[in-house]
């Protein structure tokens, strides 16, 4: 699976802009493109030109999904936890109001911690997560938390199974 930065009007952005994610069959992500805001989660805002793995805490860790918003990347492991890293100027990292930019992958924790996450998804300045009992949690937006969104006013018999944004 490839996954590309977006723009705010959903167009992909101009290639030197762009930023990209492969996620490989055995869980190791890779990373290449436009850095400037630690979108790589290496550690530097140097252009990598070339797939490069991503290290740290993920290196140990099957990766299962991985979204990319527009400055900053969700992973999701297969033990069901999420981590982001990049620039979170509008809390869509999940990790904490002074976290505008982010490195290295980093747990967001919060209300998932304990959490089983099935799916991830990045928006421009949000981001969503589902866990294995069918809640939906979003941040980002000035929402500088993951928080739990009810949904089952408007789905009463309908249980969640994916995201988009």
């Amino acid at each position: 699976m490839i996954s590309c930065s977006k723009l705010d009007d959903g167009s992909e952005a101009p290639h030197d802009e762009c930023f990209f994610a492969a996620l490989a069959d055995n869980g190791a992500l890779f990373m290449w493109g436009d850095n400037s805001r630690f979108q790589l989660g290496n550690g530097s805002c140097e252009r990598k030109l070339v797939p490069t793995p991503v290290l740290g805490v993920l290196a140990d860790m099957a990766v299962q999904a991985v979204s990319c918003g527009e400055e900053h990347v969700l992973a999701l492991t297969a033990q069901g936890s999420v981590f982001a890293w990049g620039c979170g100027s509008e809390g869509q990292l999940g990790v904490g109001e002074d976290e505008e930019k982010v490195i290295v992958p980093t747990l967001v924790e919060g209300v998932l911690r304990g959490k089983k996450i099935t799916k991830i998804k990045a928006g421009n300045t949000h981001s969503l997560a589902l866990s294995d009992d069918g809640k939906v949690y979003i941040w980002g937006n000035q929402k500088w938390e993951p928080d739990a969104v009810s949904v089952k006013g408007a789905l009463p018999s309908a249980r969640v199974i994916d995201l988009a944004c």
